[in-house]
């Protein structure tokens, strides 16, 4: 077997040190690659959820409105209801 120098081992981790740094270098590249496209995800996730948000809640503003409408047409039909039995009454105990 033929012997190993120094020279010959520092140049076989000169040689590997290279190929490593460049398969991190493409891995770096292929992970910054994949964490934007995560990123533009969130990002479309965020604006679509937003947007949903926001239709809820008008549609809720809707909704609390149309209950104010109705607790003020039920309590002017309660009003109603009520003085016509005082009127009713009241005929009926001194003008009857």
């Amino acid at each position: 077997m033929s012997d190993i120098t120094n020279q010959d081992l520092k140049e076989l981790i000169l040689v590997m040190d290279k190929k490593f740094d460049q398969r991190f270098a493409d891995m770096d590249k292929r992970m910054e690659v994949g964490f934007a496209e995560i990123r533009g995800e969130i990002k479309r996730v965020e604006i679509t959820l937003k947007a949903i948000i926001e239709c809820v809640n008008e549609k809720l503003i809707g909704i609390d409105k149309r209950l104010s409408n109705q607790e003020f047409i039920i309590l002017g039909g309660i009003v109603t209801i009520f003085s016509g039995v005082v009127t009713i009454f009241v005929k009926q105990t001194f003008f009857t």
